[in-house]
């Protein structure tokens, strides 16, 4: 059984098959992923092999479909939700626990609790060996693809603690934004009630919060909003103690580079876009019109 994990270039898989005497020459089996227009497509996975010339093994490669799962982490999946997927939540803490399984690059900046890492995860679908470690190998690729898409993009040094709260505010913003254009300028509203020592009165954490006890919340009740929790951003002020989600790419950049305006109030339209404002009594006249 021959495993080849997700980024392994067709170079790297060509010498290991000579390691393991399955073909002599590698660069004839090169020549033979490129001639089957394989080079680039060859998909992470374990693969029953048989040993043979060089055309022989890169049929084989064309030919046989990986054993692999697909996991597919969407936006603003909880910790619950994905340790569904992954069919262990203990499993999913102890593999987000253990540093080794994260880009050493951005090891000093990730949050001391474990379940908060899960927003330096990037949501996609994941080809994973289905093997005793394949959660492991899920933590290892999905954190390595928010490495290259959002640590190296940005040009500024940020501490441990700025990495959390641009987290925190990335995975509440992307439960509260439905539109792609509205991420920065929602990330900008909450910090300006941060900044002014106002309640961010996020639903969304309200949501989160009632979801640690147990209890799924599809509307909520002004009584719902006096839920007592340290997530609950309508009775606690400045941000949660951590994220309550996984941040999509924009989510994360909206956090990072908010828009700079005065609004302080926002509410959602029935397109599922909001209408801002920057004062109480203009919020209360726009959502009477």
């Amino acid at each position: 059984m021959i495993t080849i994990d997700d980024g392994m270039t067709a170079r790297e898989i060509a010498y290991m098959l000579q390691e393991k005497a399955v073909i002599k020459k590698p660069k004839l089996l090169l020549k033979n992923f490129v001639k089957m227009k394989f080079d680039r497509s060859i998909k992470s996975g374990q693969y029953k092999i048989v040993p043979g010339n060089e055309m022989f093994v890169a049929y084989q490669f064309k030919t046989l479909r990986p054993n692999s799962k697909f996991i597919t982490i969407i936006p603003g999946s909880r910790f619950n939700e994905v340790s569904k997927l992954l069919g262990s939540g203990e499993q999913f803490y102890s593999s987000l626990s253990n540093i080794d399984n994260f880009p050493v690059q951005m090891r000093d900046i990730l949050p001391h609790n474990p379940k908060d890492r899960i927003a330096f995860l990037l949501p996609n679908t994941y080809s994973v060996v289905d093997d005793a470690n394949f959660v492991d190998k899920f933590v290892k690729m999905s954190s390595l693809l928010w490495y290259r898409e959002i640590y190296k993009k940005i040009d500024l040094k940020y501490t441990p603690k700025q990495w959390l709260e641009f987290s925190t505010m990335a995975s509440i913003v992307e439960k509260e934004a439905k539109r792609e254009d509205e991420k920065a300028l929602i990330a900008g509203v909450f910090y300006n009630r941060i900044k002014n020592k106002m309640k961010m009165q996020s639903c969304a954490t309200v949501v989160y919060s009632w979801s640690e006890k147990d209890i799924i919340k599809k509307s909520l009740s002004y009584k719902d909003l006096e839920v007592i929790s340290p997530y609950n951003t309508y009775i606690n002020i400045g941000l949660p103690p951590g994220p309550i989600a996984v941040p999509s790419v924009s989510s994360w950049f909206g956090a990072i580079h908010p828009v700079n305006t005065d609004y302080l109030f926002f509410f959602a339209r029935p397109d599922g876009s909001h209408e801002f404002s920057t004062n109480y009594n203009n919020h209360i006249m726009k959502q009477k019109q």
